[in-house]
C-alpha cells in the first residue's frame, strides 16, 4: 500500500461536516471528527454525528471545553484536569453510543505527562506541528508505519477568522509524494468545513468544500488511502 492519510477535524462544527459528507464519499474517504462542547450538541446535531459514525467515520474526543491541557494542569492538577475536561467529554460521547478510543490536543498544547496520562485512557492522541513552508521541516510530521501513539499532524484550513491562511499546495503536494514513497502515515487536520460566504469562515478556523475536495484528489493520484485514526491502532 501506498501510503495513508489521517484527516481530522476539529471542534464541533457538525452541520457543515455533515453537509458536505458526500465528498468524502464520492472519494470513499473515511475520516476522524474530534469533539468538543460535545454536551452543547442539539438534538439534529447529534443524529447527524450518528450519520456519520454509520457511514465508517471515526468520532474522537477533543476535550469537554476545549481548554489548554498544559495550562490547565499548571493550575490546578492532572487528577482535576483528566476529572473536569478529559473525563466527561468521554461520558457523553459515549452516551451517544460512540466508541471514543482517540483524543486529539486542543490548541495542540502538550507535554510528556499529559501524554502519559492519555495514553492511559486511549489508544492514540493527536497533537499539532508547525505549518512551515519549508518542505523539509514539514516532512518530519510524516509517521513510518506502524506511527507512534502520539501523532503530529498539519494544519489545512485555508483560513482564519475570515482572513486567509497562505496557499500552501506546493507543500502539501510535497507532503503527499513522500509519504506515498515511504508508505507512511500523515496526519491532517482542519476544523469548521464550510464555504467562504458562511458565517462560520468569518468566526472560526476553517476548510472550504472546494479546498477538501482538491486535498482528496491530489492524495488520489498519490495512491493515498484517507481512513480514521483508530484504524492504524
Amino acid at each position: 500500500m501506498p501510503g495513508t492519510v489521517l484527516l481530522t477535524f476539529d471542534d464541533h462544527g457538525v452541520s457543515g461536516w455533515h453537509r458536505h459528507a458526500g465528498i468524502l464519499a464520492a472519494h470513499d474517504a473515511r475520516v476522524t471528527f474530534y469533539l468538543s462542547h460535545a454536551d452543547l450538541l442539539t438534538a439534529q446535531e447529534r443524529a447527524e454525528l450518528e450519520e456519520l459514525a454509520a457511514a465508517g467515520h471515526e468520532i474522537g474526543a477533543h476535550g469537554h471545553r476545549h481548554l489548554r491541557a498544559t495550562e490547565t494542569v499548571a493550575q490546578s492538577s492532572m487528577r482535576e484536569w483528566l476529572a473536569t475536561e478529559v473525563e466527561p467529554c468521554i461520558a457523553t460521547l459515549t452516551s451517544y453510543g460512540h466508541r471514543v478510543t482517540s483524543f486529539a490536543y486542543p490548541y495542540g498544547t502538550r507535554d510528556e505527562n499529559t501524554d502519559a496520562a492519555l495514553l492511559e485512557l486511549f489508544g492514540s492522541i493527536r497533537g499539532t506541528s508547525p505549518r512551515t513552508a519549508d518542505p523539509d521541516e514539514a516532512r518530519r510530521v510524516i509517521n513510518d508505519p506502524p506511527p507512534p501513539r502520539v501523532l503530529g499532524s498539519r494544519g489545512v484550513d485555508v483560513g482564519r477568522l475570515g482572513v486567509p491562511n497562505p496557499d500552501d499546495r506546493p507543500v502539501l503536494e510535497a507532503l503527499f509524494a513522500e509519504t506515498a514513497q515511504r508508505d507512511g502515515v500523515l496526519c491532517l487536520y482542519a476544523h469548521n468545513l464550510v464555504e467562504e460566504t458562511d458565517d462560520l469562515a468569518g468566526t472560526s478556523n476553517y476548510l472550504t468544500p472546494a479546498r477538501l475536495e482538491e486535498i482528496l484528489s491530489t492524495g488520489e493520484r498519490y495512491g493515498l488511502r484517507f481512513t480514521t485514526v483508530s484504524s492504524q491502532y
